[in-house]
């Protein structure tokens, strides 16, 4: 039979298990900092960024100039701009679906952050559920057509927006497992 534990043992197992609580607690804590860090790192780039603002510029003045209105299906006019395969006049002056597609593919970027936990997704709920629904609910026809082909395109932001409205409308194309 071993011989009972003395003071020190049970005072040297009692620091042992404070520092692990200590080292996890602090984990968590720089991960739940890094989470929110990244969310408002993301907004300020939706709010600031040079090309990003330039091609918001560009859908904004396009669905404008077409009677269309930011949170409604594109109409024949804009559908048939975001058909428009040319490409615009240079870097600075984006095309209309080359414009949209950037967007898109920005708010598919931070929806991959969300999902994968590196990005805060309170914070993108309290921020962004309003412009993410009025996004896909805009570009909704224009989300599915690609997804007829290849089923896993923008199954992110498909995802944020699910979560965030917790609703299956406006139809996005087929679920994926997983999604």
């Amino acid at each position: 039979m071993p011989p009972p534990l003395g003071p020190n043992a049970i005072v040297l197992f009692a620091g042992v298990c404070v520092a692990a609580a200590a080292l996890i607690a602090n984990s968590w804590s720089q991960w739940q900092t890094a989470r929110i860090a990244n969310a408002l790192q993301s907004l300020q780039t939706l709010r600031t960024d040079r090309e990003y603002l330039i091609n918001v510029d560009v859908v904004k003045r396009v669905i404008h100039e077409e009677d269309g209105s930011w949170g409604t299906p594109l109409n024949e006019g804009l559908q048939a701009r975001f058909a428009d395969l040319a490409p615009g006049p240079s870097y600075d002056k984006p095309s209309f679906r080359e414009a949209s597609l950037f967007i898109l593919n920005q708010y598919e970027f931070l929806a991959a952050s969300v999902r994968s936990g590196a990005t805060d997704i309170v914070l993108v709920r309290t921020t962004l559920r309003g412009p993410i629904a009025a996004l896909v609910t805009t570009y909704s026809a224009e989300i599915v057509a690609p997804r007829r082909q290849y089923p896993r395109a923008l199954t992110n932001l498909i995802w944020l927006h699910r979560i965030l409205s917790g609703s299956m409308r406006p139809y996005l194309g087929p679920d994926n497992i997983g999604d």
